[in-house]
């Protein structure tokens, strides 16, 4: 799972918990 650096990890934790299926694009 590729995550751009500019975003925090809490930013992504909170954006995958309300788009949980843009985890699946990166798997």
């Amino acid at each position: 799972m590729a995550l751009p650096k500019g975003l925090p990890l809490r930013k992504w934790q909170m954006i995958y918990r309300m788009y949980p299926e843009l985890l699946y694009f990166e798997l």
